[in-house]
């Protein structure tokens, strides 16, 4: 079972998969992004912290570096939205070896 809380040391592991269905081009399609994340030994930070944190930090550091210029509330899908952002945040990622793997499927025939 689950332990109701987490103590420091604690071990985790953190899988997120998205899967996107649909067409392209008359052609069925299926994007699959995978991201595992493990708890970093050398720093001490659980998986679940470091695939919380390190997201947001990026983006304030974005803001703050007037990559992304909207203000008050801005919905977290607008840098997906925007190829360039959406680099620079992958990139940020992979740096703090959060890595995202993109498959791409379609059918045989």
């Amino acid at each position: 079972y689950l332990k109701p809380d987490f103590d420091a040391g604690d071990r985790d592991l953190v899988v997120e998969k998205i899967e996107v269905i649909g067409e392209k081009d008359g052609v069925d399609m299926k994007y699959s992004y995978l991201l595992t994340a493990f708890y970093d030994e050398d720093k001490g930070l659980a998986a679940f912290q470091r695939t919380t944190c390190y997201p947001i930090s990026i983006v304030s550091q974005m803001i703050g570096r007037g990559d992304i210029e909207e203000k008050g509330v801005i919905h977290c899908g607008k840098i997906g939205w925007n190829t360039e952002l959406a680099k620079k945040f992958f990139a940020e990622l992979a740096k703090r070896g959060l890595i995202i793997n993109e498959s791409v499927t379609t059918p045989l025939s």
